[in-house]
Parts: structure tokens; C-alpha cells; sequence
């Protein structure tokens, strides 16, 4: 398979990484099948600043920023390479664009980040440059992916990793592969429509044209990566599409 110029990842739990479930299958195959990029810029709702800071450790670890899961979750590692050079790049494209940015040396990538990445690329041989997420909605994020865009053009992969859908008020705990609510596939179901209409204003304004939006994402940083890939990709095509945990949706895109 080519290298897109970005995917939107959904991470899911950290359960994830130990899981059988479809999606992590999913994403196993997708690194076997993908055409290994020279880095990956990556975007996640667990790191947050007041900006689009792009991290320039030369190497990352795994941060287990969750509790109460098995003991044996914990003992997980992953440690890619960085990219300091791409990260001064990115803070500069991120400069250029009016949008602020400042380099970060926090040498730690959260299980939206090594989770997924764990799973396609276990080796962990690909040098990764994570982005900060802020809360600035979706057009920011939607121009972030702009702003990344020209670096596709070198092999450098984009991917947002979050979540279609995001209630953990109405998970159905310890049952991963449980049905999925009506509510959380109707909401799935439109954004897919939208990808592959292509219709970027109707997914900018999500919130008020999407059902059960505010019931899919009572806050929305688990969406908002999905308007990065949007951004610096443009035609969006499934790579899988399920549930966990009745509520979670799995949705993987990938944008060229």
C-alpha cells in the first residue's frame, strides 16, 4: 500500500495494545502493508498546550498516563527515534501559518501516541515528531493539517489519533467488544458520509449539523486530530470501521 499523506488513527483504550479486538488486527496489517514513511508527525488529544508544540527529543519513551488496567500494560515500553531537525521544521511551518508554536523537550508519548504506533511498527524504527493539541476547535486543528501538508511531499506521514466517538460516561465496562449504541453509530455513520462526500464545511461545523454530536463528544479534543489528517490529506477512505466498549468507535481513515 502507498503512503498516504495521513491517516486519522482511532486509539481507542489502552487496553489496546494487548487486545485482540478487530481494530488492533487492524492496525497490525496496516503497518505490514504500509510503505514505511521516513517519520511520522503525530497528532493526539493526550498531549496538550497552549500551543501546536512539535516535540524535538531525539528519542521518545512511553508514558503510561492512565491507571487502574492490568499490571501487565504497564510493563509495555516503546521508544522510537525522534527528529529533532523536522521538529524545528514543523515549529516553523506552524510559525509561518499565524498559528503559535514553541519546541517541547518532553521526551514522553501518550497511549494515543505509542499505542497505535506500538501496534503497526513494534520495532519502533520510525522517527516520530508529536504535536501538541490546544483547544482552539476545529478549524485551528483543520489549518494545523494545512500548515503539515507540504512535508507529505517528503515522506513524512501526518496522523491524527483520537476518536469518532468519545463518552466514557456510557462505555459498557470490561465488555470491549460489545454492541454498539444506536447513538454512537449514528454519529459514526455521519462523519463517515462526510468523509466520503468529501464535504469538509459540513465536518468543520460537526456540532451542529452531526446527530448526538454533544453526546458523542461532551468535550471534543478525542475529534479534533481527525481535522488534522483532514487537513493535510484531502479524499478520505475507510481502513476499518467498529466499536469498543459499545461507545468507542475504532473508525481508521486513511487521506491522500
Amino acid at each position: 500500500m502507498n503512503t498516504p499523506r495521513s491517516l486519522f488513527l482511532g486509539h481507542g483504550a489502552p487496553t489496546l495494545a494487548l487486545s485482540s479486538h478487530p481494530a488492533a488486527e487492524s492496525l497490525r496489517q496496516l503497518g505490514q502493508t504500509l510503505e514505511a514513511p521516513k517519520a511520522v508527525i503525530v497528532v493526539s488529544p493526550h498531549r496538550q498546550a497552549h500551543r501546536f508544540d512539535p516535540g524535538g527529543a531525539a528519542r521518545f519513551s512511553a508514558w503510561h498516563d492512565f491507571g487502574g488496567f492490568a499490571k501487565e500494560l504497564y510493563t509495555l515500553s516503546y521508544d522510537p527515534p525522534g527528529n529533532p531537525t523536522l521538529a524545528a521544521r514543523v515549529a516553523d511551518l506552524i510559525g509561518a501559518a499565524g498559528l503559535l508554536s514553541q519546541i517541547s523537550q518532553d521526551a514522553r508519548i501518550d497511549h494515543g501516541i505509542w499505542v497505535p504506533l506500538r501496534l503497526m511498527w513494534p520495532e519502533a524504527q520510525i522517527p516520530v515528531v508529536p504535536v501538541s493539541q490546544q483547544m482552539s476547535g476545529t478549524a485551528a486543528h483543520y489549518a494545523l493539517g494545512q500548515t503539515l501538508r507540504p512535508l507529505t511531499e517528503e515522506d513524512v506521514l501526518v496522523i491524527g489519533s483520537g476518536s469518532i466517538t468519545h463518552n466514557l460516561g456510557d462505555v459498557v465496562r470490561w465488555e470491549e467488544q460489545a454492541p454498539a449504541e444506536a447513538w454512537a453509530r449514528e454519529f459514526d455513520d455521519w462523519i463517515a458520509e462526510q468523509i466520503a462526500s468529501g464535504d469538509i464545511d459540513a465536518l468543520l461545523r460537526y456540532r451542529e449539523l452531526a446527530p448526538h454530536a454533544a453526546h458523542a463528544h461532551p468535550t471534543e479534543e478525542h475529534l479534533l486530530p481527525l481535522f488534522v489528517a483532514l487537513g493535510a490529506g484531502k479524499s478520505g477512505v475507510p481502513l476499518h470501521r467498529s466499536f469498543s466498549y459499545a461507545t468507542i468507535s475504532m473508525a481508521s481513515y486513511a487521506f491522500q
